[in-house]
């Protein structure tokens, strides 16, 4: 009976021990091995592909667009985004971006009539100023102040909304449709942001498509349910470049806070007086002329 009862508590260590061995290994494959992303970009309904405009929130009337993206990921510390469309004949736009951080652009006003684009911007350094002037679209530059102008051609619809640095947070949340709701006399689609692996658009310059592991995300996003625009946003989440669990857990997060919000009660915008200046002295200097005496 001893003999017995010894070889079978024999068997059963071993057991333990073969259990203990592939819950372990199962554990190292899961937490080193398992890549729980989606391999597609995991983009929903609301947010356009990449370098395609986002639908305008009326498709005939004024609106006035403002989003605000802030982060503690380095360069992108809190973006401003102002849009003021206005449709009265040859369609007006003016456009100001104000950045906090390490971005060499800090400020930067559009000015958009009909076809023409108007461009002020000003840089936080002499050197990036340097860069940006040797562009063939600066046609003006103040060295002291190291702004610059642009004058473009614009074929693309006034009216659209480019998703530019202000919104790029919204690319690197994860959200789950919640049914649809009313808000201001509109049906809409309800967007809420939720934790999970993701697909997302590169959170620093010069990458790919990223996998995304999100956390502690909150908030919703309203969208018109007949033409698929954002009407309201306020979203919030702690995002982990990770392909692994095992880099979820060693990996840097970094917070992302997106608000959008739209008014179309508003006023034609006013021209900007350095518009005026640009188009009476439609002259374009080189980069040397530019850059003034000394390279500055």
């Amino acid at each position: 009976m001893a003999g017995e009862t010894a070889s079978t508590r024999g068997r059963a260590t071993v057991v333990a021990v073969v259990a203990v061995l592939l819950v372990g290994t199962a554990a190292a494959w899961g937490l080193f091995v398992y890549d729980p992303a989606p391999t597609d970009p995991q983009r929903p309904a609301f947010l356009s592909a990449p370098d395609e405009p986002l639908p305008a929130p009326t498709e005939s009337g004024p609106y006035q667009v403002t989003a605000t993206m802030q982060s503690n990921y380095p360069d992108s510390d809190r973006v401003l985004r102002t849009k003021v469309y206005y449709p009265d004949g040859s369609p007006v736009v003016k456009e100001t971006t104000l950045r906090d951080g390490d971005g060499s652009v800090v400020k930067e006003t559009t000015y958009r009539r009909g076809d023409r684009e108007f461009v002020m911007a000003t840089v936080d350094s002499p050197s990036a100023f340097d860069r940006q002037v040797a562009s063939d679209e600066v046609v003006q530059a103040d060295p002291a102040s190291l702004t610059y102008y642009e004058v473009d051609q614009e074929t693309g619809p006034a009216a659209d909304i480019e998703p530019g640095q202000a919104l790029q947070g919204l690319y690197l949340l994860r959200y789950e449709e919640r049914g649809k709701t009313t808000y201001q006399g509109t049906q809409v689609v309800r967007y809420e942001a939720v934790d999970g692996w993701t697909t997302s658009a590169a959170i620093g310059d010069g990458e790919d498509a990223q996998s995304v592991y999100v956390r502690q995300a909150r908030g919703e996003v309203l969208v018109d349910a007949d033409t698929g625009a954002i009407l309201k946003a306020d979203v919030s989440g702690s995002v982990i470049k990770a392909d692994k669990w095992a880099d979820v857990m060693v990996e840097d997060s970094y917070s992302v806070t997106v608000t959008y919000e739209v008014d179309t009660s508003v006023e034609p915008p006013s021209e900007p007086p350095w518009v005026d200046s640009l188009e009476r002295g439609n002259v374009t200097a080189t980069g040397d002329e530019l850059r003034g005496p000394n390279g500055r």
